[in-house]
């Protein structure tokens, strides 16, 4: 545990080695790990940050992406929905469009095309302006 002039507590350090960590992981294909990792930041963000905040919004999608490669749609569903709430509200960016598409991934994996087509459409202008046609993230 890291702690900042006098004692005082420095979450954000310790949050963002976490999600360094948990990264990590899930970059190797350790998604329980991984999992693990970003339900412990979530938990903290949530009553550090709030559950409003673009931090907050940002450890779901990522937890969201553990649960779509697991195969757990509903619960991937649920966390991008509610990241996209905040996103949506506060951000509306790039990072509000990665997790429409990965919203729009989990629609594809429950045979809900149609969705999926909503979700990757509307995603799909604003990432190919940022990253270009070729990116890992467009292809």
């Amino acid at each position: 545990m890291t702690f900042c002039a006098e004692n005082e507590y420095c979450f954000m350090e310790e949050t963002n080695k976490l999600l360094n960590l948990g990264h990590a992981l899930y970059d190797i294909g350790a998604y329980i790990a991984a999992g693990n990792i970003f339900q412990r930041v979530l938990l903290i963000q949530i009553v550090v940050l709030g559950n409003w905040h673009l931090k907050t919004a940002s450890v779901r999608t990522m937890l969201g992406n553990v649960f779509l490669s697991t195969g757990q749609y509903d619960e991937a569903k649920r966390l991008f929905t509610q990241a996209l709430n905040v996103q949506e509200k506060f951000d509306n960016g790039v990072n509000t469009e990665l997790t429409r598409s990965c919203l729009g991934m989990v629609y594809f994996h429950q045979n809900k095309f149609k969705d999926a087509l909503i979700q990757l459409g509307q995603a799909l202008p604003s990432l190919v302006r940022v990253f270009g046609e070729d990116h890992s993230h467009i292809l």
